[in-house]
């Protein structure tokens, strides 16, 4: 996979494009991220063979499912049965994004990030995701904790053998 958001020889622009084994580029594949400002942070493949996409993008395919997190199929469309139930504020788009995803071979998904939410919450951070895209509640980590700034983010993560994760960002708590 290659992101580039930098328009080509040809005139267009692609934001992920798939090349085979022999390093030739797969025409067909062609997710688009749409509607302004668009950048994919972090691509992960899952036990599935799927892709999961981290970002800052309003939508994909012109799918708003899940904007700032989805998960592609090996063709470029979108996992329509991933929908990210934690919904950015419209007004904070252009501020919020995930840059870590980690999936795992269950299809829960770890994510961090700086999102401006709706949903009661005034940010979030990091957090597990379920295979449906929905916040995994029974994971009690920084998702749950009340941060004393929306301005904390989850820039990388990496999880550790015993279970435990070490995060890096900007952490206010």
């Amino acid at each position: 996979f290659l992101n580039t958001n930098q328009s080509g020889a040809a005139g267009f622009i692609r934001e992920l494009a798939q090349f085979d084994a022999s390093g030739t580029l797969q025409p067909a594949f062609g997710p688009q991220l749409s509607q302004g400002y668009q950048t994919v942070s972090q691509l992960a493949a899952t036990a599935s063979g799927q892709v999961m996409v981290a970002g800052a993008f309003r939508r994909l395919n012109d799918e708003t499912n899940s904007p700032l997190l989805a998960r592609i199929n090996q063709d470029g469309s979108p996992d329509n049965t991933f929908k990210l139930t934690l919904q950015p504020a419209r007004s904070s788009f252009d501020e919020s994004a995930f840059y870590e995803v980690e999936p795992v071979p269950d299809g829960r998904v770890y994510a961090g990030g700086s999102v401006q939410l709706l949903n009661g919450r005034s940010s979030f951070q990091f957090g597990r995701f379920l295979a449906d895209g929905s916040l995994d509640s029974s994971f009690v980590a920084l998702a749950e904790q009340k941060f004393s700034s929306v301005n904390s983010a989850v820039w990388r993560f990496v999880s550790l053998a015993d279970g435990r994760f070490l995060l890096w960002g900007r952490l206010q708590y």
